[in-house]
């Protein structure tokens, strides 16, 4: 590797991904070791409404001498609008939060056993056991759920599994209970933490940024796949218009071969994490 190209590289973090701890392909310390293969200075885990990974990831990390940031990646609803809030710098020892995630895990639970007897109603049986070992200890939901349709052979693929049943107004969902953008954000600020709204390119308009402002958001993800380059400029526009930090990522699940090259691509700079420190202290 060229020694700017490292150098770049090790100036650079990644502040959303993924682990089998909820629906990414890659356990804690594998996520950890490929990081440390492409040259990143660190990364936050920004498992869906759990730290499961953290235990397991941290002393990787510190024998690889890879930064880990505590993150986590939260389902909020702000009336009938659903988003993820990204928590990062937050304790993760903090008694309330481990309490919230506690009730948060036992709801998924209990989700997946409803648009189970849904399918089953569908024709379309699936085992509960096999479900949720697909989950291991982690976040059990729709992507398990998908998956074990497509092995089971009553859909072709993940994506006919959603297509078919699973999306939003689909015959086997069924709505999570409501965790409020107030709440989230409040949990977070609770546990020493900041509350930065994900990847509001997917259907999250101007006034929504400015009433989660309002709640005390503290930042917007500004770089994500699912950003165009036009779309990145906007929001950090927006970020600095409304004195909001910047992070980003490569929101990293390892489902698909081309994904690995996100890694790189939609790290940013270390300077990022250094500003999301200043606001959590």
């Amino acid at each position: 590797m060229p020694v700017g190209q490292f150098s770049f590289r090790a100036m650079q973090v990644d502040l959303h991904t993924h682990t089998t701890c909820s629906d990414g392909k890659c356990t804690p310390a594998e996520l950890v070791q490929k990081l440390q293969a492409c040259g990143l200075r660190g990364l936050a885990i920004t498992d869906h409404d759990t730290i499961a990974a953290w235990q397991e990831a941290r002393p990787v990390a510190d024998r690889l001498g890879i930064e880990l940031i505590p993150g986590v990646e939260l389902s909020v609803s702000m009336g009938r609008m659903r988003m993820h809030v990204l928590g990062y710098c937050f304790d993760p020892a903090n008694e309330r939060l481990n309490e919230q995630f506690a009730t948060l895990q036992k709801q998924r639970k209990d989700r997946m056993f409803a648009i189970l007897d849904r399918l089953n109603a569908l024709g379309a049986p699936l085992d509960p056991a096999d479900v949720l070992n697909r989950a291991g200890n982690g976040s059990v939901g729709r992507p398990h759920v998908a998956q074990a349709l497509a092995d089971a052979g009553h859909v072709t693929s993940y994506r006919e599994a959603f297509r078919r049943y699973l999306h939003d107004e689909g015959p086997a969902y069924v709505p999570k209970p409501p965790f409020t953008a107030r709440e989230g954000i409040a949990l977070l600020h609770a546990a020493g933490g900041v509350a930065v709204l994900a990847h509001p390119g997917l259907g999250i308009q101007v006034d929504m940024i400015t009433r989660l402002v309002e709640l005390g958001l503290d930042g917007i993800e500004t770089v994500h796949p699912c950003h165009t380059r036009v779309m990145t400029f906007e929001y950090e526009y927006l970020a600095e218009k409304l004195g909001l930090i910047q992070t980003g990522g490569s929101d990293y699940h390892g489902l698909h071969k081309d994904e690995a090259r996100n890694l790189l691509r939609y790290s940013v700079p270390y300077d990022r994490l250094e500003s999301m420190r200043r606001v959590a202290a």
